[in-house]
């Protein structure tokens, strides 16, 4: 019937005002992200049918994100940013000007994406940026770094499917606002790694590593990683869908500690701790973790010098080395001190940095955690985390 809508067994039925069934061409919903048809007729329900209402249960997402996907972007007839550009990475500055409600991202062949996104606030915490499409892709190859000072959020109407690599760690990322007791001030010659799933590690000249954030483990409110003097933390990353959420096994999210930075500069002689890893929110229906790929948010490590020889090493970037089981303080010769390990998934402190007199070293980083949260229950595979992660039932309205 022309115009009708109907909802049973977990199956949606809409018709237009011709009598033919609704369709919507959507670019990444194929199985491999492919680009398919989805026809209303019996359409699977991602959350199954509403209980009273001729439709598909809607997802409740944290944070305060479902006001951006009643927002109007967040809907069949948004945009469908698609970032398909293997000549180097697009990348998105987002400065939080007062009222605005777009962002930009440059991508490397010059050319620009508007995309609608509005700040909008989360109880208890800092305000979220919000993307608001249609849906959002990341093809094989193409890398989207993320810059800012707050966590950024995508809401999605349709899928979100990452084939590359989405980027808000902290060699990118501006210091976050995030809760009191996990930053590192600096301080002295050689600085203590920042705190987040667990806390960071010490400096060799005493100084204590950031505390583990106190808040909620479920990421209520979602902060980014905290920040040790130069070792910036990863960022506050949130994805929401309607539908689902795929990380291809080319692709990979990462929230990664920055590394500790050795500042000899003149007569400055710092060590710097790593940078805790961030946090990273995952919400749809369904999310798949292809085999090879990964999700990082591994801790920073410290750096390590001697004021004496001035002989130096910075520490390395959580991510630096994905496929390694740890991320080592620096360490060279004539130093005789060594940075601390960064945090990892099975090791969620950062390790103490060594050294003595002269030798100095920095703390390394905490890692950083993750919330799935979809229809049913799922612990992710081992293999595709590096960080602390954490499965939960998603809230349906």
């Amino acid at each position: 019937m022309a115009g009708s809508r109907s909802c049973d067994a977990d199956k949606y039925t809409e018709c237009d005002a011709t009598g033919h069934f609704v369709t919507y061409e959507v670019p990444n919903a194929g199985p491999d992200g492919s680009p398919t048809t989805l026809t209303m007729h019996d359409y699977v329900c991602p959350l199954g049918c509403h209980a009273t209402e001729p439709r598909c249960l809607d997802v409740l997402p944290s944070n305060g994100v479902e006001r951006a996907m009643d927002a109007g972007q967040v809907s069949a007839a948004g945009l469908d940013l698609v970032i398909d550009d293997p000549t180097g990475d697009a990348q998105l500055l987002d400065d939080q000007v007062a009222g605005s409600t777009s962002v930009t991202i440059a991508l490397a062949s010059g050319a620009t994406i508007s995309v609608p996104a509005r700040i909008w606030s989360q109880a208890g915490g800092p305000d979220l940026r919000v993307l608001e499409v249609r849906s959002f892709t990341i093809r094989p190859g193409s890398r989207l770094k993320l810059r800012g000072v707050k966590p950024i959020a995508i809401a999605a109407h349709f899928d979100i499917y990452i084939g590359g690599a989405l980027d808000y760690s902290g060699t990118n990322n501006f210091a976050s606002m995030v809760q009191a007791g996990c930053d590192v001030p600096l301080t002295g010659q050689a600085g203590a790694g920042a705190g987040n799933a667990s806390s960071g590690g010490a400096s060799s000249t005493g100084q204590p590593g950031g505390g583990a954030l106190t808040g909620s483990p479920d990421l209520a409110p979602l902060t980014g990683g905290c920040t040790a003097g130069l070792g910036i933390g990863g960022g506050g990353l949130q994805l929401v869908s309607r539908t689902r959420i795929v990380i291809a096994g080319t692709g990979s999210i990462t929230v990664a500690g920055r590394r500790g930075q050795a500042l000899t500069s003149g007569t400055s002689f710092y060590m710097a701790g790593g940078g805790a890893g961030g946090n990273v929110v995952l919400e749809a229906p369904g999310v798949a973790f292809m085999a090879g790929s990964v999700v990082v948010g591994r801790g920073g490590s410290g750096a390590a010098g001697n004021a004496t020889t001035r002989a130096s090493a910075d520490g390395l970037a959580g991510d630096a080395d994905v496929s390694a089981t740890s991320v080592p303080g620096a360490t060279c010769p004539d130093c005789a001190a060594r940075g601390g390990a960064g945090g990892t998934e099975t090791s969620p402190a950062g390790g103490a940095g060594t050294g003595s007199s002269t030798a100095l070293a920095g703390g390394g980083g905490a890692v950083g955690r993750a919330v799935i949260r979809t229809r049913t229950i799922a612990f992710p595979p081992a293999a595709s985390m590096r960080i602390v992660s954490l499965p939960r039932q998603l809230s349906t309205r």
